[in-house]
């Protein structure tokens, strides 16, 4: 027989052994991400947790300082309004926001005047409900629950419910003043309807300060906003080679100015390096906070012991590369800033 002849071949294959099918990975809620990987594994409404800066640590924080007389220069010591905070945002399994959990601490207050502090979300296109914890020097802890619509939140709603004498119980601007953390206020904003990164932009968002009253100085402008760098367009934005932020992100726990000690002036600043930083653009000296100069220009008097001590001694290792990034962003993005010179000037 020759191929030509050849018009089927019958084989026989056997195959010992007992045959066991892949088991499905285990999705206990059913929304297609399994139950290994997901962080909610029992609500279909919830997938994963992002956390900023880094963990979901409470020690892991940022440190948000600003001036509060925009568009007036002020003392340049930016401590009028600082606080720590940090974020968390549950999304589901198409990557959209369902809830969003912010924590904050007041921590200092250089000024006699007063603040509101709040929280801005520029392109909300839904509404949510709010639960807000404040908690009191003493512990006690209160809670008030809200309903805002999207222009509510386009608008920016209260952290606290109270202004910034309210909040603050020490000025902790000088080191001669032991230190006495202010208030806590932990919100979380559940969405009427998961909403796109688009709508609420990236963590930190928009957090700014409101001036309220400034009769100590005799000025006569209140509701002036202080925003984050890049934060809120539609007012007036100062951005040249040699202009210095009203305000900045700091990752980590930062030592502040002392009260009237010029951040830019090499002569007050407890950190040399910053107006290098600032005039180079973000692009050198990128480390410039995590570099002390002036040990008396600085506030000293933070607590050194416990969790925080260990977060203070990693903040230059773990937390570079996000510090450059965080610093960086506030440098060169188009926000408010703060020119080396300007008209009015107010001590």
């Amino acid at each position: 027989m020759n191929g030509q002849e050849l018009t089927q071949v019958n084989r026989t294959l056997a195959v010992t052994g007992t045959f066991q099918p892949q088991a499905m990975l285990a999705d206990a809620d059913g929304d297609q991400i399994p139950d290994d990987y997901d962080a909610y594994p029992n609500d279909a409404t919830r997938a994963s947790k992002i956390c900023f800066p880094i963990t979901c640590s409470e020690s892991d924080l940022i440190t948000m300082a600003y001036e509060d007389l925009y568009p007036l220069e002020g003392d340049g010591d930016l401590n009028d309004y600082v606080t720590w905070g940090r974020s968390e945002e549950d999304v589901n399994a198409k990557g959209k926001i369902v809830k969003l959990r912010t924590y904050y601490q007041h921590v200092a207050k250089g000024t006699l005047l007063v603040h509101t502090f709040r929280l801005r979300f520029g392109a909300a296109a839904t509404g949510a409900g709010l639960v807000r914890k404040v908690t009191g020097f003493t512990n006690v802890v209160t809670q008030t629950n809200a309903t805002f619509s999207a222009n509510d939140l386009k608008n920016g709603i209260s952290v606290y419910n109270e202004n910034s004498s309210q909040t603050s119980q020490s000025a902790n601007n000088t080191n001669s003043i032991t230190f006495k953390p202010g208030k806590k206020a932990a919100l979380e904003l559940t969405f009427n309807t998961p909403v796109a990164r688009a709508e609420i932009g990236h963590a930190p968002y928009d957090p700014y300060i409101v001036l309220v009253n400034t009769a100590p100085l005799n000025l006569n402008f209140t509701e002036t906003e202080t925003h984050l760098p890049g934060k809120n367009s539609s007012i007036l934005q100062i951005l040249t080679s040699g202009s210095y932020p009203f305000s900045i992100v700091v990752p980590g726990i930062w030592h502040w100015q002392v009260e009237t000690l010029d951040i830019r002036l090499s002569v007050k600043t407890g950190y040399l390096e910053y107006a290098a930083w600032v005039d180079s653009g973000g692009i050198s000296f990128r480390d410039w906070y995590t570099k002390v100069t002036k040990t008396s220009a600085v506030y000293n008097n933070l607590p050194a012991t416990g969790t925080l001590a260990g977060f203070i001694n990693v903040i230059k290792n773990k937390y570079f590369i996000l510090g450059v990034l965080l610093v960086l962003a506030v440098s060169l993005g188009v926000g408010f800033a703060l020119k080396k010179r300007l008209s009015a000037t107010v001590a």
